[in-house]
């Protein structure tokens, strides 16, 4: 097989790999987000008994778009960390416990 033709091979490989590792990152990325979400409900404090906050006060607290973040409530939401009352988001145990680990608290 001559050069040429093991490079078009590798390289169409990768082009029809591409969009799985795009998606692999995207995946990653919208986790550690959704990680550090539960951090900063956790580091908001409890109102009356429940680690709360606003969904409008998250981009702000998160320094990220509004769009990441909703992806990053998706996210919470899919693994069972938050719980989302209206306009509220609220950690649940798991959350708590995610919060720690980024936090670097003890458990």
């Amino acid at each position: 097989m001559p050069l040429d033709s093991r490079l078009q091979s590798r390289l169409q490989f990768r082009n029809e790999n591409m969009p799985k590792l795009l998606r692999s990152q995207k995946l990653q990325n919208e986790a550690a987000l959704a990680a550090n979400l539960c951090a900063v409900i956790y580091r908001e404090g409890k109102v009356l008994g429940r680690y709360t906050m606003l969904v409008e006060n998250l981009p702000v607290a998160l320094a990220s778009a509004a769009a990441e973040v909703e992806a990053a409530i998706d996210c919470a939401l899919e693994r069972s960390w938050i719980g989302r009352k209206h306009s509220r988001v609220e950690l649940k145990a798991a959350g708590i416990y995610v919060a720690k680990e980024v936090l670097d608290h003890p458990r």
